[in-house]
């Protein structure tokens, strides 16, 4: 069965810190993780880490979105799951668990603005190559 999902993922490379969560909260006086997205999408992202986590470890995630804002968006996610994709180096895959409804919207304003872009890129190249 096919999955279907309710939001455009994009892939692109998107700079976001996280901090795990423990007992409800981050730990602020923790240096966060700094890390970049292979792909993203308004409920969840896969980024890139250089250790391997957990299944169900919960972080603070935030997500520096290039959209003429200063500030990140914030989020909470679960690691659904994680591919170690070379020596070292593993993709996590996160599902946002909780977001404020703002920060949504923004997330997927960007990712439909973003995505267009690239949809609109590779009509010129197909219409160059005919």
């Amino acid at each position: 069965m096919a999955q279907r999902r309710n939001f455009v993922r994009l892939s692109k490379k998107i700079k976001v810190e996280f901090r795990q969560i423990v007992e409800r909260y981050a730990n602020a006086s923790v240096p966060p993780n700094i890390s970049y997205t292979t792909s993203i999408s308004g409920n969840g992202l896969t980024i890139l880490s250089g250790k391997d986590v957990k299944k169900g470890m919960k972080y603070e995630i935030d997500i520096f979105v290039k959209d003429g804002t200063d500030s990140p968006i914030t989020a909470a996610g679960e690691v659904l799951g994680s591919d170690e994709i070379e020596k070292g180096q593993f993709e996590l895959k996160l599902k946002i668990t909780e977001i404020d409804e703002a920060d949504r919207d923004r997330l997927a304003s960007y990712i439909i603005r973003e995505d267009l872009k690239v949809k609109n890129a590779a009509k010129k190249t197909s219409k160059k190559t005919k």
